[in-house]
């Protein structure tokens, strides 16, 4: 796929799979395999790039933020080598997808919580605002 029609089979994939009742917030089975890809040492026209590689375990975590996580591995990457820049893209490209088609919610309610999960909420708060990347599915 080229670029401009793999965005559009990623759009389509994920408008089909959220209409269908896929759950961004679906947790990753116990058993997932790792995800792992990597980009090996390659040396042309005397410059040498090294191996670099993106590892992330997947397992019990919600599926919107392992997008999340390869996003940004992806992105650290593309800082220090140029050949994760698409992947960096793409990723990106799916998380926007994701977000678009997620229901939104736009009633609240109120709850006692924990001191300790207050805390971990102001925290995702002071990283949305720094990132602009927090959205609560």
């Amino acid at each position: 796929f080229k670029p401009p029609a793999a965005k559009k089979v990623v759009e389509d994939i994920v408008e089909w799979l959220m209409q269908s009742g896929a759950n961004a917030n679906a947790i990753v089975p116990p058993g997932a395999s790792r995800v792992a890809w990597s980009y090996e040492r390659e040396e042309k026209d005397g410059v040498v790039r090294e191996k670099t590689h993106l590892d992330l375990d997947v397992a019990n975590k919600p599926t919107s933020s392992v997008i999340l996580e390869l996003r940004e591995e992806a992105n650290a990457l593309a800082k220090k080598d140029s050949r994760w820049q698409t992947t960096a893209e793409r990723f990106d490209h799916l998380f926007q997808q994701v977000k678009r088609w997620s229901p939104h919610i736009t009633g609240a309610s109120h709850a006692k919580v924990p001191e300790v999960v207050l805390g971990t909420w102001e925290r995702i708060i002071e990283r949305g605002l720094a990132e602009g990347d927090v959205q609560i599915f």
